[in-house]
């Protein structure tokens, strides 16, 4: 159904969806954006589909219900616990399904298509109108990737598209489909303004405090035992090396940031078990973002892994060093201009990785030594991001525009 046959009344009902009510710090704050750009837009009648508790909706005070089911098997283990008939509810009452961010086009994964398909093919079969926002592409090599990539942009009536080559991926794949490039929702927060003061977090007077954001450690499933084994320790003994050089100098003080828990503290666990110095932790999860904001402008240095760190340390323009975990941080890195500052480590990959701490403490004082110059590179990238986002809010305040015809 294309988006001539549906039309929104006056006053939409909306639903979001994504990777919602899973602790990670990204995705909430990509619904956060949405809710916020929705209200901009006169809609008050709004509903979150999630898998647990969501710290931003509960903010915002919208309808929590579960998530859409992603197979027929989901939908009736969710009909056997009573959850299927309010989800199927909202759907049939919603005009709208947002998608907010989140890699949706995920080629290693076929689980992961087959889910979007799945809950598009529901939202279309209550007449909803459904657009995706910012969202991600993964490998798609495989030739069956890309008939469920076309089954899917087929049933979205607006996509846009979180970086370039994603962008172009998806053009190569699907030429019939429009899509849209965008930059990723948390772009949209506005940054510049003073530094709140945290009651959860105090700054060293004394010395640099360096962020590191690290994800848990995940081999991929075709690695052997011993190889994920060997890559994990590779891994952890680069990040507790760099950690005990700069806190045993007596110059910095190291915080490990976790953005999901617990995952994030048992991957920071793992790593303090192979440091001489003291751990210290902190916690995002359920902090507003302009809180979260002000945490990384406090920072003066960041060891930024997850994709939402280096989206984070580049809106406070807070100089970082880049471990690329996989293609999204990588593209993010290139379109940022902060390539000479960043090394490549594919957990998932089975191959030999320069990743050592000798490597990281280079690294990290070549970052220092040209701090200024990395800020200008990220004010230049920033800018760039900061245009292609607004995409975002016109591509929803067009769907919504739609409605008053």
């Amino acid at each position: 159904m294309g988006a001539d046959e549906t039309h929104l009344p006056k006053h939409p009902r909306v639903a979001i969806a994504g990777y919602i009510g899973y602790g990670n710090v990204g995705d909430e704050a990509m619904l956060d954006q949405v809710i916020r750009m929705l209200q901009q837009r006169g809609v008050s009648d709004i509903a979150v589909f999630t898998s647990g508790e969501s710290a931003v909706a509960r903010f915002h005070g919208v309808k929590c219900v579960a998530e859409i089911p992603g197979s027929l098997r989901q939908g009736l283990r969710m009909l056997l616990h009573g959850q299927l008939l309010e989800v199927l509810g909202t759907l049939r009452r919603s005009d709208l399904v947002v998608l907010a961010g989140g890699t949706v086009f995920a080629g290693t994964h076929l689980s992961v298509l087959y889910t979007w398909l799945f809950r598009s093919l529901l939202a279309k079969f209550f007449r909803c109108r459904l657009v995706f926002l910012s969202v991600g592409v993964g490998n798609l090599r495989r030739g069956i990737s890309h008939v469920l990539v076309r089954r899917i942009l087929a049933l979205v009536d607006a996509c846009s598209i979180r970086d370039k080559d994603e962008w172009r991926q998806i053009g190569e794949i699907a030429p019939d489909r429009r899509t849209v490039l965008s930059a990723d929702l948390v772009f949209s927060f506005p940054t510049g303004g003073a530094v709140l003061p945290l009651p959860w977090f105090s700054k060293d007077a004394c010395r640099p405090t360096v962020g590191f954001c690290l994800p848990c450690f995940f081999p991929a499933r075709h690695l052997s035992d011993d190889n994920a084994r060997q890559a994990a320790h590779i891994y952890r003994a680069a990040i507790a090396g760099l950690a005990d050089n700069l806190q045993a100098s007596g110059r910095y003080r190291v915080v490990f940031v976790s953005f999901q828990s617990p995952f994030d503290e048992q991957e920071a666990e793992q790593i303090a078990s192979r440091m001489e110095t003291p751990l210290e932790i902190v916690r995002l999860s359920g902090h507003p973002m302009e809180e979260i904001l002000s945490f990384f402008a406090s920072l003066d240095y960041a060891l930024a892994m997850r994709f939402h760190s280096v989206v984070l340390a580049a809106m406070t323009l807070t100089p970082f060093v880049s471990i690329e975990y996989s293609d999204k941080v990588t593209n993010l890195v290139d379109e940022l201009g902060v390539r000479d500052y960043s090394i490549r480590y594919y957990m998932w990959q089975d191959q030999a990785c320069p990743l050592t701490r000798d490597v990281l403490v280079s690294l990290f004082g070549k970052m220092v030594s040209n701090a200024g110059d990395l800020r200008s590179h990220l004010e230049k990238g920033l800018a760039i991001f900061r245009q292609r986002q607004t995409v975002n809010q016109e591509l929803l305040s067009q769907v919504i525009s739609q409605g008053f015809q």
